[in-house]
């Protein structure tokens, strides 16, 4: 009988064993199996997931996902600035705007908040716009097309500089015109003696600001200044004039008023009855033009103006008296709120313009806009009344800031 070999056969059998037992650990139990997949909570706890984001604690101390991040920070776009700066990748780390501009981060790029007068994708373009400080310009200015330049022009009366923005007097007596002088009043008196008149005319509106260059110094340490200034005078120089003279104990005078000399405010006009009275004041806009208030004609008709007057007790040299043909209130001018509270005043005859006597510049809309909307504060004239319908009781002509 043939001898049967169990050697071979005791090893097969062995290694279909292994891959049978290795076959069944493949599959775990449900259970087990949920161990296993179950996603770890962040520092194992419960509370972490139901507390508010904190920025500290999940992206500082750990690392955080964009989605966390913007559980943080609740808007895209702030959750894209943290996250271009949390990645390193911040476009806006080292500014790539020009001329001042600010980086921004915006839609995975950067964009450049440009200062005044400049544009373009980086601030790299300068511009030149009537709307900011009316483009460098003395007077009157137009935009040009892509703002590559403006054009200046001048008021009647003025010529364009060679600088292509000044304004210089091409007549004897333009509108506006204001004569420099050293000449100071304290309480009525001299301090100092008047000089050549030629040589101290000032524009009616350098550096924009045409109203308060009718500042002129009172004191001789403010005349200092002026010679300093040589005619461009700031808000900064009208607000610390303002407060010259400026004593409550006064009331009736402007309150924080100044004097304005002879030739400071050539266009005051005072408005008088045919008692020779003044009620009122106004300024000179033509030869036979004065723009006044409607209310002043609410209970008197003007007779008369007086042009070319500082002290009312006294006679100027250049004093005119002219008498009213008519005036004209504005038609929707209301006497219980002074809502178009303006009226024109009309004079028989023409006026003689003198460097003590001369008509204001009203401005064309558009720079009467950069005016009202740039400069702060302007000034006011006249001889002291203090209150809204209050007679004028001071008698000589003052000068007071306000508010625009």
């Amino acid at each position: 009988m043939a001898r049967i070999s169990f050697g071979p056969t005791l090893i097969f059998l062995i290694c279909c064993f292994i891959i049978f037992s290795h076959s069944l650990s493949v599959f775990m139990k449900k259970e087990k199996a949920n161990q296993v997949l179950r996603i770890q909570k962040r520092a194992n706890t419960f509370l972490e997931e139901i507390l508010p984001g904190n920025l500290e604690r999940e992206c500082r101390e750990e690392q955080c996902s964009f989605e966390e991040a913007k559980e943080i920070f609740k808007s895209k776009e702030k959750t894209m600035e943290f996250w271009f700066d949390y990645k390193n990748s911040n476009p806006c780390k080292e500014n790539t705007c020009n001329n001042g501009g600010i980086c921004k981060v915006k839609h995975y790029t950067y964009s450049c908040t440009c200062p005044p007068r400049y544009g373009g994708n980086q601030c790299e373009i300068e511009k030149f716009e009537c709307w900011y400080k009316n483009g460098d310009c003395w007077q009157y200015c137009q935009d040009t097309e892509h703002s590559r330049r403006v054009i200046c022009s001048c008021e009647a009366g003025y010529t364009l500089s060679e600088d292509g923005k000044g304004c210089t007097p091409s007549d004897r007596f333009p509108c506006g015109l204001i004569k420099r002088s050293t000449r100071s009043y304290e309480r009525g008196r001299v301090i100092q003696s008047e000089t050549n008149a030629h040589e101290n005319m000032t524009n009616w509106n350098q550096t924009l600001s045409w109203a308060s260059s009718g500042w002129l110094n009172l004191t001789a340490e403010i005349e200092d200044d002026m010679e300093k200034l040589e005619g461009n005078f700031t808000e900064e120089d009208l607000l610390r004039w303002s407060n010259i003279n400026s004593t409550d104990e006064e009331k009736t005078r402007i309150i924080g008023g100044s004097f304005c000399r002879p030739g400071a405010c050539p266009w005051q006009v005072l408005i008088q009855n045919n008692r020779d009275y003044g009620f009122c004041g106004g300024s000179l806009i033509s030869s036979q033009w004065v723009l006044t208030a409607a209310h002043c004609f609410d209970n008197i008709i003007p007779h008369h103006v007086t042009v070319g007057d500082f002290d009312k007790h006294q006679r100027e040299r250049d004093e005119q008296k002219v008498r009213v043909r008519r005036h004209w209130r504005h038609p929707q001018y209301n006497s219980q709120n002074y809502n178009n509270d303006i009226a024109l005043v009309q004079l028989t005859s023409d006026v003689i313009f003198t460097q003590n006597v001369l008509p204001i510049c009203l401005p064309r809309p558009s720079l009467a806009n950069v005016l009202i909307e740039g400069v702060a504060h302007g000034i006011v004239s006249g001889w002291g009344a203090t209150h809204a319908k209050e007679w004028l009781n001071g008698t000589e002509c003052l000068l007071s800031g306000c508010p625009s």
